[in-house]
């Protein structure tokens, strides 16, 4: 498996003993009602935080400025095709 495979799958684990189930791919819907817009950001803080956590230092400092989890996975992914190092 790489290891941005690995990272997804174990930031998929993390955030299920948090009672997520998924990481944020899609930017809240600007629809949402107030309530619905602050628990979508409170769990995409959450998830953001796993994700840095679970990088490099280099790769936290490029990342450390995007705005949500999607935008980190998405360009990780685009960056590293798939070769995300650990921590």
């Amino acid at each position: 498996m790489d290891n941005f495979r690995e990272l997804k799958q174990n930031l998929l684990i993390v955030l299920s003993y948090e009672e997520h189930k998924f990481v944020p791919n899609e930017m809240c819907p600007l629809e949402a009602k107030p309530k619905a817009r602050n628990c979508w950001r409170d769990f995409d803080s959450i998830a953001q935080c796993y994700v840095l956590v679970s990088m490099s230092n280099v790769l936290q400092k490029q990342h450390e400025n995007f705005h949500t989890a999607k935008e980190i996975m998405t360009n990780l992914e685009d960056l590293l095709g798939g070769q995300v190092a650990l921590a």
